[in-house]
């Protein structure tokens, strides 16, 4: 019926805003910019919000909600924006580079299969880092090597408990 799609519809704005305010997050983190960060928290609170009026059935409100976390991180990435440059962008793929060729001495020295699957997956997303840097998509770049970077550190974390 017609509350269903409605339902449906919030439901994918939420995963749109959820999905959003975590790659804003990325990005934000990358630059250091504690303005633009504050603004995602209350973009987080805003869509917890939205979570909750959707859990109680309150879906223009859930919508509403939604909508205005999504405003928020879009601000926040934007104020961002001016922060993030070649420099900057190419020092934190460098810092990703390093922590993969650690990983892969590591694996090297102590063959886990997980954490090589979590290495080959950490090197493709870096090699998707790097063509964005390329052609001058620095927070594309930026997200693709925080990702990159985080499965690195799951990978080592992974030998290191053995």
């Amino acid at each position: 019926g017609g509350t269903e799609s409605t339902a449906d519809a919030v439901a994918r704005a939420l995963e749109l805003t959820d999905g959003l305010i975590e790659q804003a997050y990325e990005i934000v983190s990358e630059s250091g910019d504690d303005k633009a960060t504050t603004k995602l928290d209350d973009a987080r609170r805003m869509q917890q919000n939205a979570h909750d009026a959707y859990a109680a059935g309150q879906y223009d409100q859930a919508f509403s909600y939604t909508q205005r976390a999504r405003d928020i991180a879009r601000e926040s990435m934007h104020d961002t924006d001016r922060e993030i440059n070649e420099d900057s962008t190419r020092r934190a793929l460098e810092r990703t580079d390093e922590t993969i060729a650690r990983l892969r001495a590591a694996l090297d020295a102590n063959g886990n299969d997980d954490a090589a699957q979590l290495h080959d997956r950490a090197v493709n997303r870096q090699a998707s880092a790097w063509e964005a840097f390329n052609s001058g998509e620095f927070k594309k770049a930026l997200a693709n090597t925080k990702v990159a970077r985080n499965l690195a550190n799951r990978a080592l974390q992974q030998l290191k408990n053995g």
